[in-house]
């Protein structure tokens, strides 16, 4: 997660449960797809660095290494943008100076208790948690058996299947950890603004378009609320 301005740390979820899939055998592929992640990041910001930005930017990720939360206000944008869309099982992690780095949601979530000690005006957490319980069919054998696993490698597209994907699994396990934290740290924001996606699965790329015309959309009502809020004042100062 990361915030630049005077926004928030965004939230992640990695719900979603059996049903049609969004990866199959490309699950595996998505592994190797680090490179044109990387491509079009590079292409994107060239050698820009993060302290050049013009907005006050900071992204936040989780170094393996040594097991704390990295928060990054300098150095090449590219590749720390890399690092923290790093998400255990759909993007290979990002190593800098013999450090393994991943997205920073698998340690902390919602990363505004880091924007407020940036101390830069209004703190605006946005909540993008797309919910769900991980869940498999009451029909599903327990434990599941390699075959189980295997078919959910290959079914094919118009199969339903009630077994949660690989890649799924793996997100689900990365974010558990920070997903009470996440809970606590709402209430640093002082303004929460929670677009309801509960219905758009992490993984569906699909989705795209109508996730930003959803979240454009909450953010405007929530902000016009705000202005009979004493946060207003601060917020609409200007």
């Amino acid at each position: 997660g990361g915030g630049g301005g005077g926004g928030g740390g965004g939230g992640r979820g990695g719900g979603g449960g059996g049903g049609r899939a969004g990866g199959g055998a490309g699950a595996l592929i998505s592994l190797f797809a680090g490179r044109r992640v990387t491509r079009l990041l590079r292409a994107a910001f060239g050698e820009k660095d993060i302290e050049d930005l013009i907005l006050p930017f900071y992204c936040v990720t989780a170094n393996l290494t040594t097991s704390n939360a990295d928060i990054h206000t300098v150095g090449r944008l590219w590749r720390w943008l890399r690092a923290s869309v790093s998400i255990p099982g759909v993007l290979p992690p990002f190593n800098e100076a013999g450090e393994v780095h991943v997205d920073g949601g698998v340690i902390d979530n919602f990363p505004v208790r880091a924007m407020r000690r940036l101390g830069r005006g209004v703190t605006i957490g946005v909540d993008i948690d797309t919910g769900g319980a991980l869940a498999a069919g009451a029909g599903v054998e327990e434990p599941w058996s390699a075959w189980q696993f295997f078919r959910r490698l290959i079914w094919k597209r118009n199969e339903t299947l009630p077994i949660p994907s690989i890649v799924r699994i793996l997100l689900r396990s990365a974010l558990v950890a920070s997903t009470s934290r996440a809970a606590e740290d709402r209430g640093a924001s002082e303004l929460l603004i929670v677009p309801p996606m509960n219905h758009i699965d992490l993984l569906d790329w699909t989705s795209f378009d109508a996730a930003i015309e959803l979240g454009y959309r909450t953010t405007m009502e929530r902000l016009e609320e705000a202005r009979t809020l004493p946060v207003g004042a601060r917020l609409f100062l200007a």
